[in-house]
């Protein structure tokens, strides 16, 4: 009682200590909001990464995809999976818009691969939800690391002199002459079982597929590799998109917020790449491709088996 007639309680002092008071939930709340922040700038590095791979190399954006969301979002992998080929299919038709305007386009073989890719995708998608998310987890990273060390050794062998629009899809996938024949029953018959797998292993690991469809093009069609890079944009886009709506109709649902940002990171990615790709020599960003790619796969591995 002394001490408070000494130090008598002002009216100002009793305000701030009641603010004080009411102020103790709030940093539960913010903690909410910095970790919302955080959760959607991790989507649109996601987005960003999946959209500029592709536009760059016309395949490669869910290989990235599945991996950075397991590791930023702590996603289980059959998540993953589902948000990549959403993410990576709005990229793809962004893509397609902007190669259809400057005709990269080649329909009829990217109809026909799509086609059957879209028959397998749900498939695909269907088995993944049966299988393991450890043995799953190891299959991708098994792709994954394959298609790393291949980006490597052809970095490595067929350096590009000047650089051009698609000078990465060559340093992966190899240059071959153009052909101008039309595709026969044959041709047509070998790309729709090409389809078929593609499809396939899009729904069970995530993948777009342009890793096959690329060099198939180039091989099978004779397509410059300017033209399979716009072309295997509308096979990514639609045997993707099947995948994706299968999922969301049997598998599970998908955050719609990180889709968002995602889809809106890879549509600014896939305009960058296009870009970049004019101007960055091609096997030193298939080096640093490769390098990423195996350093979240051993990542991605060592948290999901510790």
């Amino acid at each position: 009682m002394q001490l408070s007639a000494e130090n008598p309680v002002s009216t100002d002092d009793k305000q701030r200590a009641n603010a004080e008071l009411n102020w103790v939930p709030n940093p539960f709340e913010s903690s909410l909001i910095v970790e919302a922040k955080r959760l959607i700038i991790e989507a649109v590095i996601v987005g960003l990464v999946v959209g500029l791979v592709l536009g760059l190399t016309g395949a490669g954006g869910a290989i990235f995809a599945v991996p950075l969301y397991i590791i930023l979002l702590n996603l289980p992998i059959n998540d993953a999976i589902g948000l990549a080929l959403g993410a990576v299919c709005i990229a793809a038709l962004t893509g397609v818009g902007l190669c259809n305007h400057s005709r990269e386009l080649a329909w009829r073989p990217g109809l026909i691969l799509a086609t059957a890719g879209m028959a397998t995708a749900p498939l695909g998608r269907w088995l993944a939800a049966q299988i393991n998310e450890t043995a799953l987890l190891i299959g991708f990273s098994m792709l994954a690391s394959f298609l790393a060390v291949r980006m490597w050794q052809r970095a490595g062998r067929d350096g590009c002199a000047g650089y051009e629009l698609g000078s990465d899809a060559r340093v992966l996938y190899g240059n071959y002459p153009e052909k101008t024949e039309p595709i026969d029953n044959s041709g047509t018959a070998f790309m729709t079982v090409a389809g078929l797998l593609t499809g396939l292993l899009s729904g069970l690991f995530g993948v777009g597929g342009g890793f096959l469809v690329v060099p198939l093009l180039t091989l099978q069609a004779g397509m410059a590799i300017r033209k399979a890079i716009g072309t295997s944009l509308i096979v990514i886009a639609l045997i993707s998109g099947a995948g994706f709506a299968f999922h969301l109709l049997a598998i599970a649902k998908v955050p719609t917020a990180p889709l968002l940002y995602s889809s809106t990171g890879s549509i600014v990615g896939i305009l960058a790449g296009r870009v970049i790709a004019r101007k960055v020599a091609g096997p030193k960003l298939q080096k640093l491709f490769a390098v990423s790619v195996i350093s979240l796969m051993a990542i991605t591995l060592s948290r999901a088996i510790v």
